[in-house]
């Protein structure tokens, strides 16, 4: 090819757009970077965050197949983070399958499974996690690796103290907390039953 034929390839070759496709990609990248870094996201939030700041949609799945090929995003590792940050919290199970689902997260797991697989002893002192039985969280185990009944009445006594319920009124009242926690039916009422003082008689 000719200087004056290169020149005139060169001319026509549309370097603004690569420019600014470049441009665009960086931003995008940055910014997926950036809200990763604060917490884990599923792949339903980090896509809404993205186009949320004006991302063009195609760069952003192409992306966001390309964070989960590598790991850079997991929606299983959301899960985990997930569930241990509400049980932290002092969440029920209701709970964490409400934030699952409207993390868009729809894991082949049933949600015992997950909750097992989270290493939820991380954050809490659990006798019947499995840690406390010397096993690994992620080891099969009988016995739940979250006592609902435990985290309840301490999510209730921390709320309204150590003691029970002194009348039908307090007893609503407490019981709505505990539901709205997202604890089953069956562990909110038991939870009405016991302070920190007397958990040692529960059979669990």
């Amino acid at each position: 090819m000719s200087n004056d034929a290169l020149a005139a390839a060169l001319s026509a070759t549309p370097i603004e757009a690569i420019y600014q496709n470049d441009k665009a990609q960086n931003r995008l990248r940055w910014l997926a970077f950036y809200y990763l870094s604060n917490r884990e996201l599923s792949v339903k939030q980090l896509r809404q965050k993205l186009l949320d700041k004006d991302q063009d949609p195609h760069m952003v799945e192409a992306l966001l197949v390309e964070f989960a090929e590598k790991g850079y995003q997991s929606d299983e590792r959301c899960a985990h983070t997930l569930i241990r940050e509400s049980v932290r919290r002092g969440r029920g199970k209701r709970h964490i399958a409400h934030a699952l689902k409207q993390a868009g997260l729809a894991l082949p797991h049933s949600l015992d499974e997950l909750i097992a697989a989270a290493d939820v002893e991380l954050v809490l002192d659990n006798p019947h996690s499995p840690t406390a039985n010397g096993t690994s969280g992620n080891a099969s185990t009988d016995e739940p690796p979250v006592n609902w009944l435990k985290l309840a009445i301490e999510a209730r006594c921390k709320k309204y103290g150590n003691h029970l319920p002194r009348d039908q009124k307090e007893k609503a009242k407490q019981l709505r907390f505990l539901q709205y926690r997202g604890f089953d039916m069956g562990v909110c009422f038991d939870a009405l039953k016991y302070t920190l003082d007397t958990i040692d008689e529960i059979d669990f």
